[in-house]
């Protein structure tokens, strides 16, 4: 029988998936092609690894192949799952797994970490010993840079732009910040004498990081937050009675910081306060913040289910939504239009009108919501992608 009629003979379903393997094989030869070209032009030794790996890990990605979710968690004893662009990285008691954007399997690593945490931007990923001495950055595909280091890891942070930042324990002081820039080349180390960095954060660029850390004043618990702009120091935010948990830049000069019982948005460069929202005395169990500045708040009790209830306020304060959930909560995310709520073994769907749109019976007790392009479950077995 000829080749022709061979082609004929074959369904339209393969010949779609034949023809999008070779428009895929197109892709990745062309991006192959533009960093060879890059490397020739820019002299290739003289290219950062982190930079050169994130080019070639495109074209490895456009070629994962992948069936998509759902499929089975990756790892044992799952801890945390992180947004790598449209890929997600699993971490679990011994392994660091990533996924690409059709789950297909792209990287595995046994790190043998006691107490492993990780931070990552649309492309690396940093994986490190919480109270340990050593830290792995990884690409999609590979590793980049291992590093260890003479006193215990606090925190660390990755900007958008590849840079790292390192809070760990000091020699002679009670504590140091080290950045590195997005080739993994240290620039300078910022060092404090007399507090400890609970949060690190980059502020818009990676130019600009937030140091926060715990203060006590008078026998009250509070937050001290130092601004650095290429190492230097900006401006000092101080919050009596208030312990910062999360920090985030809005653009424009401003930055969030969601503390334990208010959220308040401050200038950038002058640590002025801009605006503010309070809690009224609420304890809030999660946060999760959105792509347009928006913010979910989860205020509640987790042994009083019926009190549980969450808000979305705008990234000016201003209340959008308020969903009297009265079930446990597990997790919250939010995208532009919708607030995901896990609770048990259920997905509870929003719109941003607080209308309950659906809700999703998962088999078995829900861990974790992650966005990565998507909107993903995982249970204790499985990784499902809710539509």
């Amino acid at each position: 029988m000829s080749e022709k009629r061979q082609t004929e003979r074959q369904s339209p379903e393969i010949m779609r998936k034949k023809r999008k393997q070779k428009r895929m094989r197109r892709i990745a030869a062309a991006v192959v092609f533009i960093a060879l070209a890059v490397m020739y032009v820019t002299e290739f030794f003289r290219i950062p690894a982190a930079m050169l790996a994130t080019t070639i890990d495109s074209a490895a990605v456009l070629l994962s192949g992948g069936d998509g979710y759902p499929v089975s968690v990756p790892v044992s004893n799952f801890r945390r799952a992180e947004a790598m662009g449209a890929s997600t990285a699993f971490l679990g008691a011994r392994d660091l797994v990533i996924f690409s954007p059709s789950a297909a399997e792209m990287l595995r690593i046994q790190h043998g970490y006691a107490t492993p945490a990780i931070t990552s931007n649309n492309t690396h990923i940093c994986i490190y010993s919480r109270g340990g001495t050593e830290l792995r950055v990884e690409s999609r595909t590979r590793n980049l840079f291992t590093k260890t280091f003479e006193k215990p890891i606090l925190t660390v942070t990755m900007s958008n732009g590849g840079y790292l930042a390192v809070a760990t324990r000091s020699e002679r002081y009670m504590a140091q910040v080290i950045v590195y820039n997005a080739g993994l080349e240290e620039l300078y180390t910022w060092r404090s004498a007399n507090n400890t960095p609970s949060i690190l954060s980059f502020l818009g660029d990676n130019k600009y990081l937030a140091i926060a850390y715990p203060m006590v004043t008078d026998g009250e618990l509070g937050t001290e937050i130092t601004i650095l702009r290429s190492g230097e120091e900006v401006t000092k935010i101080h919050k009596e009675n208030s312990l910062a948990l999360q920090i985030e830049y809005l653009g424009n000069d401003r930055i969030r910081v969601i503390y334990n019982n208010c959220t308040l948005v401050y200038n950038r460069s002058t640590g002025e306060e801009l605006e503010r929202y309070f809690y009224g005395g609420r304890p809030l169990l999660y946060a999760s913040s959105a792509e347009n500045g928006a913010t979910a708040l989860v205020f509640g009790d987790a042994y009083q289910s019926a009190l549980n209830h969450v808000v979305v306020i705008s990234e000016h304060m201003e209340e959008l939504v308020h969903i009297q959930v009265g079930l446990p909560v597990a997790d919250v995310l939010l995208t532009r239009d919708r607030v995901y709520i896990l609770s048990g073994t259920q997905v509870l769907k929003y719109n941003m009108q607080g209308e309950l749109l659906e809700t999703i019976q998962l088999d078995s007790l829900g861990q974790s919501l992650i966005y990565s392009k998507k909107v993903l479950v995982i249970t204790i077995t499985d990784i499902l992608e809710i539509k």
